[in-house]
Formats: C-alpha cells, structure tokens, sequence
C-alpha cells in the first residue's frame, strides 16, 4: 500500500523530555520587525530568536492582533516608541521597540502561559518542553482543539500533535465537522494528514454518493493524494469501467488513464481492455496513436 508522507516545516519542536511544568530551557528573547502590508490592513511581522540565528517566526496580523499597538506609531515621520503583545493560550510574546514610516523593529520577550501546560497536563499531554510551548503560541494551539480532541476520544495527543494540526488549520470546528459527517479518522496521525490534504466533510460525502462511504483512511489519503475523487470515478465509469476496486482506481489515476484515453483506445478499435492490460500499455506509454499505427499495419 502506498504512503504519501507529509512533511510540516516551519515548527520544529524540541526532541528533549522535560516535566510538564516549562522550565528556563525555553526560548526567551527574540527581534521582531513589523512592516505594513498594502493599504496597512494587515501586518507582516518577523520574530527571530536571540540565541538561534535560524530559528524564526514569520506570520501576518490584523492590527487588533497585536495588543497595545496603535498605526500611528508605525506612521510617524520619525523614531516613535512601540509597544504590544501577541497573546495566545499557549503563551506571549511582549514586544517594545522603535517604528517609522510603517516600519518597526525591536525585542520580544516570551513567556508560557503555566495554566494551559497544566490543562495540557490533566488532558495526557505529559512531555511538554518549552520550545513545544513557544512552537504552540505561534501555530495558534487552543484549549478547545485540545478539547475536541478528547470529546472525539482520540489518544492524547503529542506536543507535536498539536503543533501539527493548528500549522494546518485544524480546529475543533474541523474535527467536529467530520464526525458529524460520520467518519472518524482512525489515530491522529490520520487526522493529520486528512487535514494536510484537504479531506474534507464535503469530500467524503461524494466519496459515499458512489459507493466508496467503506474506503479505510488510508484508501481516502491516497485518493484525495492523486486526485481522486467522485468525478474521476465516475467519469470512468462511463468509460466501462465500473466497479473498480480502489486499489485499481489508484493505478489508473497514478498512470493518467482518463476517460478521454479509454475513449481513444476504443476508437482504434480495442473494445473494453481489461483494466490490467490497460494499465500495463500505460505504463509502457503504449497511447492511442500506437494502437491506431498497429492497426494500420494489420490492414
């Protein structure tokens, strides 16, 4: 059965064990430069780690997400005093610096927020390093992803669980969804990388309107990986090819075989070839033009 790994760069999350209480070991100091985007309704900003020349934040705020900040500190003609701070369940960051012509730049200091590490604790998360609490207030974990995850009745999660599914946009309201949809992923990891790909409530539904409502959570992420979805089966279908199983449904789509391709493989006069000999001519790049010359030489 083939996998397709998905790979979440940006967060790395510390491999170190520590109590679930975050200790000195995390990350404190950072620069940050804020620089206004377009018409000023949205602000990009840079936080890089003192101690870790490669270690960096970057995201784009609203300006209400930045608390204490005004825009007129970011406009003034000359050197104006700046200060706000980026607050989140996990964690904040507090930031004082200088800005100008809708630029600032200064230092940040990061702090845990020791009541969400303790509600990560009575939820099962019990290997918490303070690089995971910094990776979490800048992906954006919440209490109540943690929350549906339990009321689901997933396993607890890992720190980089977590980290994992706000990177992508995995919220409550996501997980929610698809069990009201009446499909659970299996483990987390599945539900990361349902998530990753884009399997959606919406998705799963057509997937059943043609009778694939059965498809393991492996069979749906090498679907949804290639491409696969209701009109795909259904269009070969109506080339003849009903009833495929997925894991020919897979080939097919993995090798490019179309509707238009078994239309044209018809056309040169083959009738319906079984779907086993029709992936292994794809494979080998036997195409439509070949079969019509093969035929042309048999006249």
């Amino acid at each position: 059965m083939m996998r397709f790994p998905i790979f979440l760069a940006a967060i790395a999350a510390s491999t170190i064990a520590v109590t679930t209480t975050v200790d000195a070991a995390e990350p404190t100091e950072f620069n940050f430069r804020l620089t206004e985007e377009g018409d000023g309704a949205n602000i990009r900003a840079d936080f890089r780690r003192v101690d870790r020349e490669h270690s960096q934040w970057n995201s784009t705020f609203r300006l209400a997400d930045l608390a204490g900040l005004e825009r007129s500190q970011l406009r003034a003609a000359g050197q104006s005093p700046v200060q706000f701070a980026v607050v989140r369940d996990a964690g904040r960051l507090d930031c004082a610096g200088t800005g100008a012509s809708g630029k600032a730049t200064g230092r940040c200091r990061f702090t845990a927020d020791q009541a969400f590490v303790d509600y990560l604790r009575t939820s099962g998360v019990t290997r918490l390093s303070g690089e995971d609490a910094y990776a979490m207030t800048a992906v954006g974990v919440r209490r109540d992803l943690v929350t549906a995850i339990r009321q689901a009745s997933y396993p607890a999660p890992s720190a980089e669980n977590l980290i994992a599914l706000s990177a992508l946009g995995a919220d409550r309201e996501y997980i929610d969804d698809m069990s009201g949809a009446g499909y659970r992923p299996e483990s987390i990891e599945r539900l990361i990388e349902f998530r990753a790909l884009g399997i959606t409530p919406d998705y799963i539904a057509g997937m059943k309107r043609i009778g694939f409502g059965q498809a393991t959570g492996s069979q749906l992420v090498q679907f949804k990986a290639l491409g696969i979805d209701a009109e795909y089966i259904e269009s070969v279908r109506r080339a003849g090819y009903t009833n495929l199983p997925p894991s020919t449904l897979v080939e097919f789509k993995a090798l490019g075989i179309t509707e238009s391709y078994i239309d044209e493989v018809r056309k040169a006069g083959y009738g319906r070839i079984e779907p086993s000999k029709l992936v292994q001519m794809k494979a080998l790049g036997i195409g439509p033009a070949d079969l019509h010359a093969t035929e042309a030489k048999k006249r």
